[in-house]
């Protein structure tokens, strides 16, 4: 009678312990699919990890959960660049996600997070390893782990304001340079040295395009072209009646010296020129410098 009664206890407790274990698993599920709905709620998944560390035996982890972490860890080994690496933690919050609870994936998915720079979420995800509770040493080791993160969240920001810093300067000194050059082609006055004359000349600039003429004869020889960066300049010289010809000039760093080589050329002469004039006129070539000597 008494061994009668000991089995209906145990068989008693058994079932009971077995509807708490399918109620468990139902919940559990119950709390998965309200995360799958919103992956980023911090509450469900603390819930969810609350739920299987309370389940005896716990939960087994999914098909799913397994077939991502493994993906996750052969993308990880194999990527080359950061795209590779997204690869990876992409497989790695699949895991997660099929299995909140399971430790392992979020300390791998913290670890390609690292990697590519990702600092605020690694630390989150050791967050979430530690909440899953691997062990006393692991546990220690992430929360050092957290710290060193921290340390290489500050030093990534103060590299990032470092170097803002410094693209603010350079893009402040290249303004100054392009108001001061521009300050400069607005009707400067040039000294034009060509052979052993020293005519004055001024240069006018639209948008890029320059030119260069003759104070006394603005329909006389010309210099003309557009701005372009480096000290070699691709312009056009052209002497009375001679037509647009090719020269190649060098310009001094801050834009106030060009020298070129005018090239020669002769032409019919003019109605104007008396009857005992020459038959042809000669523009000789020769080595021609212009230099800023005053800003107006």
């Amino acid at each position: 009678m008494y061994k009668w009664f000991l089995n209906i206890v145990f068989f008693a407790i058994t079932a009971l312990g077995a509807a708490a274990g399918l109620q468990a698993q139902s919940n559990l599920d119950e709390q998965i699919a309200k995360l799958k709905a919103d992956p980023s709620n911090p509450a469900v998944r603390e819930q969810i990890i609350k739920t299987a560390s309370e389940m005896k035996p716990p939960p087994e982890i999914p098909e799913a959960a397994r077939r991502a972490f493994v993906q996750g860890n052969t993308l990880a080994k194999e990527a080359k660049d950061v795209a590779g690496q997204q690869l990876a933690i992409a497989a790695y919050k699949d895991a997660v996600l099929a299995a909140p609870w399971w430790g392992d994936p979020y300390f791998n998915l913290a670890r390609t997070e690292e990697l590519i720079g990702s600092f605020a979420a690694a630390r989150e995800s050791l967050g979430w390893f530690i909440k899953t509770k691997p062990g006393e040493k692991e546990e220690r080791e992430a929360q050092d782990r957290i710290y060193s993160l921290e340390a290489k969240e500050k030093l990534a920001q103060a590299t990032a304001t470092n170097e803002a810093e410094t693209a603010r300067r350079k893009a402040e000194e290249q303004q100054r340079l392009r108001d001061e050059e521009a300050a400069l082609w607005q009707n400067s006055a040039w000294n034009v040295l060509f052979g052993k004359r020293n005519l004055n000349g001024t240069a006018q600039k639209d948008g890029q395009t320059v030119r260069f003429h003759h104070d006394s004869n603005l329909d006389g020889p010309f210099l003309r072209g557009t701005l372009q960066d480096g000290n070699v300049q691709y312009w056009t010289y052209n002497a009375v009646g001679c037509g647009d010809r090719p020269v190649t000039v060098t310009a001094s760093a801050d834009r106030r010296r060009f020298e070129f080589m005018a090239p020669g050329c002769a032409i019919a002469p003019t109605p104007q020129m008396t009857s005992s004039g020459p038959r042809l006129v000669f523009f000789w070539e020769g080595s021609m410098i212009l230099t800023v000597v005053t800003k107006k």
